[in-house]
């Protein structure tokens, strides 16, 4: 099961429109080609995917948060690194299914991977490296 939380009040209505999404670019790079793949995986029977996409902007502040602990549990099973993807040092997750979409697998039930996250390569810090949609477009090749 795939779930996209996201918010179409900081979606830009057309390219270059300044807004909180633009400046998080690198994260949220070919997120509207995400979404019509989510539809795509959602609207396919013969795909076997449950898609979902979230308006984060309904959801309630306990909701919300929810998710975000989905997306921790995630980030720590796989060692993806989210604090300051969805946050800050000093605030967490602020920027979840808002300012950063997040989409989060989940297995009977239970949270599995977050995109986008950091992996830690040998001895450096942590380094961006998958994208929602480049994972929904190896997703859909497969």
């Amino acid at each position: 099961e795939l779930k996209l939380f996201c918010s179409n009040k900081n979606l830009p209505i057309m390219p270059g429109t300044e807004n909180t999404f633009l400046s998080y670019k690198m994260y949220n790079s070919g997120f509207y080609k995400a979404i019509y793949l989510m539809w795509l995986l959602g609207s396919d029977d013969n795909v076997g995917v449950n898609a979902h996409i979230i308006e984060t902007s309904l959801l309630s502040d306990v909701e919300l948060k929810n998710g975000y602990q989905d997306a921790i549990k995630a980030s720590i099973s796989n060692k993806r690194y989210i604090r300051r993807i969805f946050g800050t040092a000093h605030t967490s997750g602020f920027r979840f299914g808002k300012s950063v979409p997040a989409l989060i697998i989940y297995k009977d039930g239970k949270p599995i991977d977050v995109y986008p996250h950091a992996k830690k390569e040998g001895d450096a810090n942590y380094r961006f490296s998958t994208t929602i949609f480049e994972f929904l477009e190896l997703l859909v090749e497969e």
